[in-house]
């Protein structure tokens, strides 16, 4: 686990794709569309900026996504603190995760001085 990146929170695979910071994560665990009872395991995680769907095949799954989210966020707080060392792969996608970031910040304000994109808020 690095950097409280959900991208990172569970064990076993390479993660892929942009982390995700878990600090500003908001999950709600419930069916995302309340009329599609296939997909009973299922919750929002929710950034300030995008929001993500995840699925699970089981509530004992869904419940170790949970745990690893949590663990992740846990684990952010104390690197921030500086209770935790922070590993040369934890740098890397902190590094990566503000660098993208930053980048589509850059983007955005860029398109609202042209006029491009209507109207788009930042907010901190």
């Amino acid at each position: 686990m690095c950097c409280g990146c959900v991208a990172h929170a569970c064990q076993g695979s390479a993660p892929k794709g942009a982390p995700i910071p878990v600090l500003g994560l908001q999950c709600t665990v419930g069916p995302v569309d309340p009329h599609a009872s296939e997909h009973s395991h299922t919750m929002t995680l929710a950034t300030i900026r995008k929001e993500y769907y995840v699925g699970a095949g089981s509530a004992e799954e869904l419940e170790a996504w949970i745990d690893a989210i949590a663990r992740a966020k846990s684990h952010s707080i104390k690197q921030q603190l500086g209770h935790v060392p922070q590993s040369d792969s934890d740098d890397f996608a902190n590094r990566s995760g503000a660098f993208l970031t930053q980048r589509r910040l850059d983007r955005e304000s860029e398109e609202v001085e042209r006029g491009v994109g209507g109207s788009t808020a930042v907010v901190f």
